[in-house]
C-alpha cells in the first residue's frame, strides 16, 4: 500500500493524474479508511476536471471523518468550479463551524460572497482571515478587491500596499496598484477639470 501512495504522490508532482488515480485506487483497496488517500484521489480528479468523481471521493472521505475540515474546503472549491455557489457556501460554512481558526475557510467563504455581490459580508470574512493570517498577501489583495467594489478606494489602496509590503516579488500586485494609481489620477484630473469650469 505504501508504495502505491508514494508513487501516486510522485505522479501528482509530475502532473500524471491518471497514473496517480490508479495508484490511489489500488492503495485504497488495502486501506479504505486512509484520509490522505481519499484526499489525494479527489485532488487528482479535480485536476482532471472530473468534478463528479472528486465530489464522490470527498463524500466517502467525509463518511469516514465527518470533522475533516480540508474535505469541506475542497468540496466547496469543487462546487465553485461547477458554479454551484449554494453548495460551496454550505461547505465553507461547515468548515468554519468545525474550525473557526482556519484563515482558508474564511477566505474561501469570502470568494463565494464576492461572486454573489455580498461585499460587506465578504469583507467581514476577509477581516477574520487576515486576523488569523496576518502575513498572507493574497488576503489583502482579496480585501482590496472587495473594498474597490464598495467604492472604498483609499482602503483598497492601503490593502494593495500591505500586500506589496508582505510580498514585494509579486509583480501582479504591482501591476494592479499601478492601474489603480493611474485610475485615481485620471479621476482626480477629471475633478480638477470640472472645478475649473
Amino acid at each position: 500500500m505504501g508504495a502505491y501512495q508514494i508513487r501516486g504522490l510522485a505522479r501528482i508532482r509530475q502532473n500524471k493524474f491518471d497514473g496517480a488515480i490508479e495508484d490511489y485506487q489500488t492503495a485504497l483497496k488495502y486501506d479504505p479508511e486512509n484520509l490522505v488517500l481519499w484526499h489525494n484521489l479527489s485532488l487528482c480528479h479535480m485536476q482532471k476536471e472530473d468534478f463528479a468523481s472528486a465530489k464522490e471521493d470527498l463524500g466517502k472521505l467525509l463518511v469516514i471523518a465527518p470533522r475533516y475540515t480540508p474535505a469541506y474546503l475542497m468540496r466547496g472549491e469543487v462546487s465553485l468550479k461547477q458554479n454551484d455557489t449554494i453548495q460551496a457556501l454550505k461547505d465553507f460554512d461547515k468548515a468554519i463551524e468545525l474550525d473557526r481558526y482556519s484563515a482558508d475557510g474564511w477566505n474561501a467563504r469570502s470568494i463565494v460572497r464576492i461572486q454573489q455581490g455580498q461585499y460587506k459580508e465578504a469583507e467581514s470574512d476577509l477581516n477574520h482571515a487576515i486576523h488569523l493570517s496576518v502575513k498572507n498577501a493574497a488576503l489583502y489583495v482579496n480585501r482590496a478587491l472587495v473594498r474597490f467594489h464598495q467604492n472604498n478606494l483609499r482602503g483598497a489602496m492601503s490593502d494593495y500596499d500591505l500586500a506589496l509590503d508582505i510580498d514585494p516579488n509579486n509583480f501582479m500586485d504591482i501591476i494592479i496598484v499601478a492601474c489603480f494609481v493611474l485610475w485615481l489620477e485620471m479621476i482626480t484630473g477629471l475633478l480638477m477639470t470640472l472645478i475649473l469650469f
